[in-house]
Order: structure tokens, then sequence, then C-alpha cells
């Protein structure tokens, strides 16, 4: 049975729950979304725009195009642009392609590293790059600062001093999600507007529960409170005011690991990946949970892999996740087969929120990054 007979099968698959549920009727078929896959092998970093609906496949080789090393620090998204930062001889460079128009620019040694700053994170926005670091060196005052694409500090801005963590930022339309734990174990996520670069404010969660959040298709902000020994909590509130909308418990066994976490909220439903006990076949996986009638539903990815493994007789990894921004939201997997030579097989998947299959196409890389194109 090929992948392509999989929809109805796994669509099936997908009515079973951790708990009992109200089957509601079947949603209009979606169209799988574009969405643009970044994954590497052995000699280079490739971007490819998918569209299913027309089989389009358009790859770059970012390694040739760029000079993107293989071993760049991280890769963030934001709007149009997919950026890479890396570290090479004391300075950090950044690296860009449009995902509309397949433009690409390099500004390389745009931060020469010095023993001012211990530098945490970088992303970027338009023209600004911002940095968030530790001064002076050696302590855990944790600042940010704007510099524009010729390496030239705009401003510089303290956050908060004596901190214990800091979590990876959250770039999303106009805002800047900071988060953090405190010097006296707070958890703390402050908002920033770009524009201005001005934050909005912060918001202190105290000490009960380190927060996983997102920002929502409606511009709020959700966060999943994890308490030891406790049912997980979902808070949501306005993202520009920090007002608080609603909270509500997320009755699953996981734990979310503090800061950025691929979720979405529509509809009193919470689109995310569940995470598996192990050992078990999969790491994590689709899974939508209502908060009306507090029920969690997974999307059997274990039989998914095992067909897949068996149209090309390999073992598979999942090496690449992400969410669609349709409504109902798509799920995205990426995978590599393990070969017995040194080729390399990879592949990607998309599924419908009931778990049908809406596209799948074999890659000649392994995917690391799954990224919606649905709303350009």
């Amino acid at each position: 049975m090929k992948i392509r007979r999989l929809g109805v099968f796994l669509g099936l698959l997908g009515l079973f729950s951790c708990s009992k549920e109200q089957i509601s009727p079947q949603p209009e078929p979606q169209e799988a979304e574009q969405i643009l896959i970044v994954g590497e092998d052995f000699e280079a970093v490739y971007s490819s725009l998918y569209q299913p609906q027309t089989g389009a496949f358009e790859t770059q080789n970012l390694t040739a195009n760029l000079a993107l090393p293989l071993d760049y620090l991280v890769q963030r998204t934001y709007q149009n642009d997919l950026s890479f930062f890396s570290f090479e001889g004391g300075a950090f460079s950044l690296f860009r392609q449009n995902m509309i128009t397949g433009s690409s620019s390099s500004y390389p040694d745009f931060y020469i590293n010095t023993t001012e700053r211990s530098i945490i994170w970088g992303a970027d926005q338009g023209q600004n790059i911002y940095l968030a670091y530790f001064t002076p060196l050696g302590s855990s005052n944790l600042s940010l600062l704007r510099m524009n694409l010729q390496g030239e500090i705009q401003e510089e801005m303290a956050i908060e001093f004596g901190v214990q963590e800091v979590y990876p930022p959250l770039l999303q339309d106009d805002y800047l999600l900071v988060g953090y734990r405190s010097g006296n174990g707070n958890y703390k996520i402050g908002v920033m507007q770009l524009g201005s670069f001005q934050f909005l404010g912060t918001l202190d969660l105290g000490t009960t529960g380190s927060p996983a959040y997102f920002i929502t298709a409606a511009n709020q902000l959700g966060v999943l409170l994890n308490s030891t020994g406790q049912t997980p909590t979902i808070q949501v509130y306005d993202l520009s005011s920090l007002e608080f909308l609603f909270a509500d418990e997320v009755e699953v066994n996981q734990f979310f690991e503090p800061g950025p976490v691929q979720a979405e909220l529509l509809e009193n439903k919470l689109y995310y990946y569940f995470a598996y006990a192990q050992p078990s076949p999969v790491i994590d996986g689709p899974a939508q949970f209502s908060l009306d009638s507090q029920t969690n539903r997974l999307l059997d990815v274990a039989s998914l892999r095992q067909q897949l493994e068996a149209d090309r007789g390999l073992q598979l990894v999942f090496t690449a996740k992400g969410i669609g921004q349709s409504n109902p939201p798509q799920f995205f997997l990426g995978y590599g087969f393990q070969t017995t030579d040194s080729t390399i097989e990879g592949g990607v998947v998309i599924l419908d929120a009931q778990g049908n299959v809406l596209a799948q196409r074999s890659l000649p890389y392994i995917p690391t990054a799954l990224i919606s194109r649905a709303a350009n």
C-alpha cells in the first residue's frame, strides 16, 4: 500500500483518542499548504519551496549561494525571511533568503565578539538585528541591543540583573518575546514591540510552573504552564497589553519544555506535538486537545512510520516538525531514512488535523525545519 492510500487509513486511526470524545462531522477536505523546507546532506544546506497542488519543487543550495556553513548556530524565520546565524573566527555572521522572491544576501562578520558582552542569542527583522547578551562578561545581567545590517549599534536596553536562565527568542509580526528565569526563580516573558524598540510589559508568572509559550493566530499569547506533579494549564493573554483573558487545564501527561513551543489554539482546541513515553517508535507526534471536553486526540504517527518504512524497506527517523496556518491547522513531518551506504534519503509528509495524508514527497537531503507558507 503506497503512501497515497494512507489518507483514509490514518483518518480512521485518528478517530481514536486518549479518552472518549463525541465524533464531530468530518470537515471539508483541505488542500495541502505550501511549505518551505530547510535541510542538509553531508556537503551543503538547502532550502526548497514545495507546492503540493502543482508538484512544483524549487531548491536552492544555500552553501553554494551564500557560503552558509553546515555548522551554523541557529535558523530563524520572520515573515518572509529565512535567516541563519553562524559564528566563526571570533565574529557572528547573518545569512538570509527571501521565501517569496528567492533572493538571498549575507552579512559576514556583522558583530565582532568582545569581552564586553557574552552573546546568548540573535534574531533579525527587516533592517535590524537583535542580540541578547550578558554584561559585563562573567555576570548574568541580561540586556538586549539593536543594530543595523551594517553592524552599527543603534540602541541597548537592560532587561534584568542576575537571571538564572534565558530561553530562545520568539518573533512574530511586530513582536519579540524574551523569556527568562529571574534570580529569585520567577519565570518571566518580556514582550517587545520591534518597530519602536520598546518593552510593552513583562509577564511575571511566579515560581509555580515553567512556561512554554506561543503566539496564536488571533495575536494572543498562549502560555502552557508546567508544575511538578500537577496537570498542565494554559493561560491566554492579550499580546499587546498582557491583559489576562482566560485559563484552563490541559489534561495530558506531558511536560512542555520551557521556551517557545510549536502550538496553535483555534476554536478552543490546542494543536501541538505530544511527547510519547519512551521507549516508543516515535518521540512525539501531532495531537489536538479540546478545552471543552478535556479530551486529547493523538494521530497515529507510529503506523505512518511503519508504512513509510515498508514502502522503502529502510528504517527512518523523524527529523523535523511543523504546524501550519490553515484552520484547522495542518501538521508537517520531515524524516530521514537510515541507509546502509553513504547516500542521503529524506522526505516530508503533510497531514490534516484528522490524520489524513494530504501530500508526501521524497527529498535528496534530510529536513531540519518545515515552515508554512500559507500566510504569504
